[in-house]
């Protein structure tokens, strides 16, 4: 039986960590510099993960009714025996881990000297201006984190969490690619907007065109080519929802203002918690796809509250750990 190194060890239990559930953005962050750190880690994850997926498996959640250690066991036994590999099932990836991935297999296919992955993150309240090696910039929200992995053939970023504009240099030699949990952003040059949050990812198109396609589709099916103005929210299952949106209400969050078109209310309160330090909490399920329009200045989150007890019917409830939204 094959004894696996540390740094396969750690790869079963990074795989148990994002397969199990939905991971937290903490346990995101905490991944990606696991892989930066060496790539023998990059490797055993890549090893494992492709291991873990030539295992039949049942209906069920592999990793939710397995443990790490029955984990290690079927591992060491397909390592170790010789016979034929059974074709794997290819099951959904959970969005956050399908993503992830990319870095890993960026890490195995790219010599480490010629790739340099860097992390940039924002507290609530911040934002931050990245200028990237390629001339492009990234303007981070608030409470938002990426990865970037930039060479002369590949330009990638993985936003990990929260919202990021793009103003991306055109090169066509080295096109880039945004990938936001199950969906895939590849452009040359244009502007664009990305928001990743709980339940979906959203893109605004601002100017030129780009191409989306979904990253847990085994051939990488192409969704479409979206241009200006053109706004499509992605879910976990990788339906879409498309419409159009006016080209200065995007992305105003670089200019102190929240600003909403027939938006969910549950995506317009996870916005509006990356600038408050007390969260807003939706206590009612019928409330969170309710659709709004409205726009208040980021530090006046209070003002959103007052205009959905004046024009909706929501009750407001103050406690020590938030503010709770119901129906009245």
């Amino acid at each position: 039986m094959m004894v696996m190194n540390n740094s396969e060890q750690q790869a079963v239990a990074w795989l148990t960590q994002l397969y199990k559930g939905e991971p937290s953005d903490l346990d995101k962050l905490n991944f990606v510099q696991w892989l930066k750190a060496s790539k023998e880690n990059a490797k055993a994850y890549k090893k494992i993960e492709q291991q873990w997926r030539d295992i039949a498996l049942d209906d069920a959640p592999f990793l939710q009714t397995r443990s790490v250690n029955a984990l290690n066991r079927q591992v060491e036994e397909r390592t170790s025996t010789s016979a034929p590999v059974q074709k794997s099932q290819r099951y959904a990836w959970l969005g956050a881990a399908a993503s992830i991935l990319l870095v890993a297999i960026t890490y195995i296919f790219w010599p480490q000297e010629h790739l340099q992955p860097s992390i940039w993150q924002t507290s609530i309240g911040e934002s931050k201006l990245v200028n990237l090696r390629d001339g492009s910039e990234v303007t981070l929200g608030a409470a938002s984190a990426i990865s970037v992995d930039m060479t002369d053939a590949l330009r990638q970023v993985n936003l990990q969490y929260g919202t990021a504009y793009f103003d991306i240099k055109k090169d066509v030699n080295a096109p880039f690619e945004v990938v936001a949990n199950n969906a895939v952003i590849s452009v040359v040059g244009t502007e664009f907007e990305v928001r990743v949050g709980k339940q979906n990812v959203r893109l605004i198109v601002a100017e030129g065109s780009v191409q989306l396609s979904n990253l847990a589709d085994e051939n990488m099916q192409n969704l479409g080519v979206l241009g200006a103005g053109d706004r499509v929210w992605v879910s976990e299952n990788s339906q879409l929802t498309k419409d159009t949106v006016a080209l200065d209400k995007i992305a105003t969050w670089k200019d102190g203002r929240l600003t909403y078109v027939d938006t969910p209310l549950f995506v317009v309160i996870e916005d509006a918690n990356r600038y408050r330090n007390m969260p807003i909490k939706i206590d009612s399920d019928s409330l969170k796809d309710m659709r709004i329009t409205t726009s208040f200045n980021i530090e006046e989150s209070e003002k959103l509250l007052t205009a959905l007890t004046n024009h909706y019917e929501v009750q407001i409830k103050y406690a020590s750990d938030g503010v709770y939204l119901s129906d009245k």
